[in-house]
């Protein structure tokens, strides 16, 4: 599908990861033009996630970001550039979905920009864009009024999209891990050459 079939929403998270709501890109834009500001959000930086989605209600890619208000909630500044880094993701191979958070930042300049989100919160995120509560795609929302005879079960979190973000999620958790066992190598490293100098004898190797 081509990026001119795909609609857009931000997903806004609290500082704990918890999803907050969902705004469509057009309420989205009027955040960042100050004609609206995030009320419950003041002075604080704000996790959000921009999602592109296809008629299907499926997430084609996701940049996990943080952006600043200011003490009235209105977003001061913003010029993270949500679209090229899909787009870079996209050039340098990723999987689908795209998933762009601080581990997997094709646009190194912008890592900082970024935040990781646990399991819970693309959860999260993917059942608020299946709900389509901010009405996208007309046949979305046809479907979504049509009566039916039975519930249909929610797709599980194995679904491609989940398992995708799930993927970028599992290789943030090793990285982490791997750093840790590194950082307590050297702290035991370190103790030993203190206690070497400290006590006049050579530290082991």
């Amino acid at each position: 599908m081509s990026d001119a079939e795909l609609e857009s929403a931000v997903g806004i998270f609290d500082a704990l990861g918890n999803l907050s709501s969902l705004l469509s890109f057009g309420e989205f834009d009027a955040v960042l033009f100050r004609a609206a500001p995030l009320a419950e959000f003041v002075d604080t930086e704000v996790l959000c996630a921009f999602v592109t989605i296809d008629a299907e209600l499926h997430v084609a890619g996701a940049v996990f970001f943080r952006l600043h208000t200011d003490a009235d909630g209105y977003v001061p500044d913003f010029s993270l550039p949500l679209d090229r880094l899909l787009s870079a993701a996209e050039a340098a191979g990723y999987p689908t979905p795209l998933v762009v958070a601080r581990s997997s930042c094709p646009m190194p300049e912008y890592e900082g920009d970024l935040w990781q989100p646990d399991a819970e919160a693309v959860e999260a995120l993917l059942a608020a864009v299946r709900k389509n509560a901010v009405g996208l795609y007309r046949r979305a929302r046809q479907n979504q009024s049509a009566p039916i005879a039975a519930p249909t079960p929610a797709p599980s979190v194995t679904t491609p999209s989940m398992q995708g973000l799930l993927s970028e999620l599992e290789r943030a958790r090793e990285e982490i891990a791997r750093l840790r066992s590194a950082l307590r190598h050297e702290q035991d490293r370190n103790r030993r050459l203190q206690d070497a100098l400290l006590g006049g004898r050579p530290a082991d190797r």
